[in-house]
């Protein structure tokens, strides 16, 4: 089993020179404890492992040797998913996107010098906060320009959440950037192609059942060919959450995979009400299909990423 122990072992094999800071941290320019940094990044991995918890000890260990070798997760979303944990119940804490996930969505926006993100679900804004991180590289690669050019525009319905997910923006380096509005995500995508406007990135993330309808109206198809007005810019890029949703998408498929396979699909009952379980993970295995086989615009890829993360690249204009 991976402990604090033998966790620390394997961070005696981290380079000093692999230790980073992330931006986020606006802190006065100091000379950096490698040991600590890594020390800190173990513990912390090691703390998170709820999230992400593996029947397989060796995936655990590389999961947390990823987190090791990766620019680490800033100081201010570590404190945001404390406290998530400590204001939120077990289950809703699960919910705090991962500290790998996190730097990945920080690091495509960032790669793709996006300026306008639109977010579908904020919950408490850990991964808002990533693609504002990302959207700033952008601004200061690029050299400023007007404020309006530069967004992350995000939804949610639980007052809560969006609470205390403003708290944390006002308090990071990248509250101007940051748009939240609490509305049903429906509506909001509605509103947003009334006006016209255009992302470079749309991440989503909220009601699982509505997952499909959520892109069709993201690329404009009215069920069927591509009609409507997208919002995604030439070459933009949809990002869904959850899309392997607890590993039971595996049991809409469990026909078609190799005997000794068939007994690794987990039991919806694991994990709370079987029925809703079945009907989500139902849901989530129809987006997967629509995405990979039902529109030639749409060019997916599926991470197995904790719970999932599909990465689509829209062809269309």
């Amino acid at each position: 089993p991976l402990t604090r122990a033998n966790s620390a072992m394997l961070a005696k094999k981290v380079s000093p020179q692999t230790a980073t800071i992330s931006s986020m941290e606006k802190e006065s320019p100091t000379k950096v404890d490698a040991k600590s940094v890594v020390d800190d990044t173990v513990n912390n991995a090691v703390n998170k492992r709820d999230h992400a918890v593996s029947e397989d000890a060796l995936l655990d260990a590389l999961s947390l040797y990823s987190e090791m070798q990766s620019f680490p997760e800033p100081k201010l979303l570590s404190r945001l998913r404390e406290e998530t944990k400590e204001l939120f119940d077990p289950m809703a804490f699960r919910m705090v996107c991962g500290a790998l996930q996190g730097r990945l969505l920080a690091q495509l926006t960032a790669l793709v010098s996006a300026k306008k993100v639109l977010e579908l679900g904020t919950f408490t804004g850990y991964s808002t906060l990533c693609f504002a991180e990302g959207v700033a590289a952008t601004r200061d690669r690029l050299g400023g320009g007007e404020s309006s050019e530069y967004q992350v525009l995000t939804c949610e319905i639980d007052d809560k959440a969006a609470d205390f997910a403003q708290r944390h923006f006002a308090s990071s380096p990248y509250g101007d950037l940051i748009h939240s509005k609490r509305m049903p995500a429906v509506d909001m995508l509605k509103e947003l192609q009334e006006k016209g406007c255009k992302f470079e990135i749309v991440f989503i993330d909220a009601e699982k059942k509505k997952y499909l309808e959520y892109v069709k109206t993201i690329i404009g198809d009215n069920d069927g060919g591509v009609k409507g007005e997208s919002l995604l810019k030439p070459n933009g890029i949809i990002i869904v959450d959850n899309t392997l949703w607890k590993g039971l998408v595996l049991n809409e498929v469990v026909d078609h995979l190799p005997q000794d396979l068939k007994e690794s699909c987990p039991n919806p009952s694991d994990f709370g009400d079987a029925r809703r379980m079945t009907a989500i993970a139902q849901h989530m295995h129809r987006l997967n299909v629509y995405l990979s086989h039902s529109n030639a615009l749409l060019e997916p890829v599926l991470l197995p990423l904790r719970d999932g993360l599909t990465i689509v690249r829209y062809k269309g204009q």
